[in-house]
């Protein structure tokens, strides 16, 4: 995989987070974050046929962090992820 697709794939889930953040709010960012990440996530598989290890926990940490704060509306999950 070319070096510049592998920083778009990298870098894409949290700048869409962001961009949904300001127009949209927190809800639907975290939701853009954790599909942008799983996206992100698949077509590194597709093409390399592995994941890194921490592209793989971080992917995790987006789901279950993101998954609690649409879950329970309570966005103190999504902030403690980066700590976590």
């Amino acid at each position: 995989m070319h070096h510049n697709t592998r920083l778009l794939l990298d870098f894409s889930p949290l700048l869409a987070f962001f961009v949904v953040n300001k127009w949209l709010g927190l809800g639907p960012a975290t939701f853009a974050l954790m599909g942008c990440t799983l996206l992100s996530l698949a077509v590194i598989y597709a093409y390399e046929r592995k994941l890194a290890l921490m592209p793989l926990v971080s992917g995790i940490a987006v789901t279950v962090m993101g998954g609690l704060t649409l879950l329970l509306h309570d966005e103190y999950y999504i902030k403690v992820k980066p700590t976590v």
